[in-house]
């Protein structure tokens, strides 16, 4: 029992522990700069859910992130303009300015920190991350998704 205390010890010591060093967690601080009560989200799937944590996090299947951990070659987003982040799908990359209209019409919040705190406006973000099909392992449920919403949410 002794021999794990001393373990900890030194894991705090050397900085493992506390974190001091690693860039883990900097992105959801960037979002959320103080802790807060977890948001209470109705009216959202898993998949949604899960999406809108990869977001906040920004460990999510976008090319940023991908090229980061050595999973794909550029971080760049296919429109040219930028690299592939959370911010730049959601809010600037004209790939997706139609879908941006629809999902916000002319009420888009121009804030990543707005957009990803606010109930309303962070099941938006995560129904968006979706239909623009950029994460491989959610598509099957963006295209179900649309297609209920197509035939009235039967």
């Amino acid at each position: 029992m002794h021999s794990n205390r001393n373990k900890e010890r030194g894991l705090k010591q050397d900085g493992r522990r506390s974190g001091k060093g690693r860039k883990g967690g900097r992105e959801l601080y960037r979002i959320c700069k103080t802790p807060q009560k977890a948001m209470k989200l109705h009216n959202m799937t898993k998949a949604m859910s899960a999406v809108l944590t990869q977001m906040r996090t920004g460990k999510i299947g976008l090319r940023n992130y991908l090229h980061r951990i050595g999973q794909a070659e550029s971080s760049s987003c296919p429109c040219g303009s930028e690299d592939q982040t959370v911010k730049h799908v959601l809010l600037t990359c004209q790939r997706f300015a139609e879908l941006r209209l629809k999902t916000w019409g002319n009420k888009q919040p121009l804030d990543l920190r707005e957009m990803l705190n606010n109930v309303e406006h962070a099941r938006k973000a995560a129904e968006f991350m979706l239909w623009t099909k950029l994460l491989g392992q959610f598509i099957p449920i963006s295209l179900q998704t649309a297609h209920e919403r197509a035939r009235g949410g039967e």
